[in-house]
């Protein structure tokens, strides 16, 4: 019944909801080390390129594009055609409603929506050319490009537009007048999912800029160790495209572990009106989080999740690395 409301909701009104167009807020360091040893053959100021580059699409670069960028109008459903979330379209890949999946695959439009996997392919096609000719430099550029792309789809929440349900906000469809009823609910769910996607983006910035925790996580061991925790295996002779869209699929099949594991940890308080993370109403003390021994439990596990999905971003960049510099 809720799926039918839901459906029936989101059918009506155009776009679901706007999701933060971060997957990773900073990929230079979390997977810039676990690549060099892939790339020490380069010279030491083409190598020195990989960071910025990694982090370089979420720049400004796929913002306010024309709509020649987006000839299916995806951003009518994937954040729009201005502003910081106009980039959305290109970083995200939702894969289809699928009816043997029908809850973490659940979509409007129920057909395949983003770019990102088609920029993983062009962008990594340009650096196998540019390494081919020996033009360092820019070759790095494009691979961090391409890196970039993919690791955004090791996010579940830029795999799949419902990562668990109970994040919908089902109690706005009782909104009075009944008239307005859909339109709410569609706000409520925007604000209520945005508040989830983003606590997860702060609470892994945030350990990850305190040493001393991050040394401990399983996020870090996970980045050293990624076979250990990753969910999924990848062939390095796959071409880029193929390798994004099984990277996007491993997400969408860790999203219901994602989502029950992250409300477990946050609650339920982001499902509250007061609590918009998008106007920075309500951010978690993130601190309070990473450190309090009542929440240790729901805390290994939420960060057990998140482990997966940096491990299967790492294998999948080592995998591109690979398909780039061996044509």
């Amino acid at each position: 019944m809720r799926l039918f409301l839901f459906a029936a909701a989101i059918w009506s009104l155009t776009p679901l909801y706007v999701n933060s167009s971060f997957a990773w807020s900073d990929h230079e360091r979390l997977f810039t080390e676990s690549l060099q040893p892939q790339l020490e053959f380069l010279p030491p100021l083409a190598l020195m390129h990989l960071g910025p580059a990694l982090d370089e699409p979420d720049g400004g670069m796929d913002r306010d594009l024309p709509a020649s960028a987006d000839p299916e109008n995806e951003r009518k459903w994937m954040g729009g055609t201005e502003g910081f979330s106009s980039q959305g379209f290109r970083h995200m890949y939702f894969g289809g409603w699928k009816f043997t999946n029908p809850v973490a695959t659940f979509q409007i439009p129920f057909k395949a929506l983003g770019q990102a996997p088609n920029r993983v392919q062009e962008t990594a096609r340009e650096a196998r050319e540019l390494f081919k000719n020996k033009e360092f430099l820019s070759a790095v550029r494009k691979l961090g490009w391409s890196l970039h792309y993919l690791e955004d789809l090791a996010q579940p929440f830029h795999s799949t537009q419902l990562v668990h349900w109970k994040m919908a906000k089902w109690s706005a469809l009782a909104h009075w007048p009944i008239s307005d009823a859909m339109s709410h609910f569609i706000d409520e769910t925007t604000r209520t999912i945005s508040n989830y996607h983003l606590a997860m983006e702060g609470y892994v910035e945030h350990v990850l800029r305190q040493p001393g925790i991050f040394a401990e996580s399983p996020l870090n061991k996970a980045l050293q160790d990624p076979e250990s925790f990753a969910s999924v295996r990848f062939d390095s002779k796959l071409q880029p495209k193929a390798l994004a869209l099984e990277l996007a699929r491993a997400s969408v099949a860790l999203a219901p572990e994602l989502g029950e594991a992250e409300m477990a940890f946050f609650g339920e308080q982001y499902l509250e009106p007061a609590f918009d993370l998008r106007k920075d109403l309500g951010i978690p003390d993130y601190q309070a989080y990473a450190t309090r021994p009542d929440l240790a439990g729901s805390r290994a596990r939420f960060e057990k999740v998140i482990a997966k999905a940096l491990a299967n971003g790492v294998l999948a960049s080592r995998a591109l690395v690979e398909w780039t510099l061996h044509p």
